[in-house]
């Protein structure tokens, strides 16, 4: 029930008129007969008078149609029935708690694009088909062109498997530094320190259980960027 139903029926089981409501809420004529036809709403400090002249509590006459139809419901249920309509709305609330957490944390975070994965083993794939994953980091990462993944765990202890490094657009700059080469002939991404040599790139995972990898420049080898930092993805 509405609030303006709500006062016309307490008024009348009372027996007054809106005149004598009025008077005895302190209130003028014009104001009560505006809550009874909905064209205004009372402040909270005459939802308090309402509430004690008629003898009901201020949250039932604060209550929406919906919400009076749930507790007109309520009280007609068996005690276990009304059991359960609670355990159910502590639930909704649980959840809705939980969701408003997940958004104030989330948003203490950053949206990374993580694009196709780059191989830290035998190499796969190629970076720059569009497809990526969105995920979240801590505040104050370097500046980058590109995310993507570490698949493998060739490049461990330093860029563990699954975890995201971020890549800078550049040429070569020196031996050793950590680069993604793309080799269009077998069309693989790796992840590997590079040295030039006379005939070819050299590529040398951190983990020793994996050999060095020779791509000769016949085989056109490309250097897609340079690895400037890395992250694990927050798990929230």
């Amino acid at each position: 029930m509405s609030l303006e139903g709500k006062l016309t029926s307490l008024r009348k089981n009372f027996g007054y008129t809106q005149e004598q409501a009025a008077e005895r809420l302190g209130v003028s004529q014009v104001a009560y007969r505006n809550w009874e036809k909905g064209l205004k709403h009372p402040t909270p400090s005459n939802l308090t008078k309402l509430a004690k002249v008629f003898q009901v509590s201020a949250v039932y006459l604060k209550d929406e149609d919906e919400a009076g139809e749930l507790i007109n419901a309520y009280t007609k249920l068996h005690p276990l029935r009304q059991r359960l309509v609670v355990n159910y709305a502590n639930a909704q609330l649980k959840e809705q708690d939980n969701k408003a957490a997940f958004a104030q944390k989330r948003s203490s975070y950053i949206e990374v694009k993580v694009f196709e994965r780059v191989s830290a083993g035998l190499g796969s794939g190629v970076i720059g088909d569009g497809d990526y994953d969105t995920v979240l980091s801590e505040q104050g990462l370097p500046r980058f062109d590109i995310a993507t993944w570490v698949d493998g765990d060739s490049m461990e202890p330093k860029y563990a498997n699954r975890s995201v490094v971020l890549l800078s657009d550049t040429r070569f700059d020196y031996d050793g530094a950590v680069y993604a080469v793309f080799v269009p002939d077998s069309n693989v991404t790796y992840l590997k320190r590079v040295y030039r040599e006379s005939e070819g790139l050299r590529l040398e995972s951190y983990n020793k259980k994996y050999p060095d990898r020779f791509i000769s420049y016949e085989d056109n080898p490309q250097i897609v960027g340079k690895v400037v930092g890395n992250f694990q993805p927050i798990e929230i």
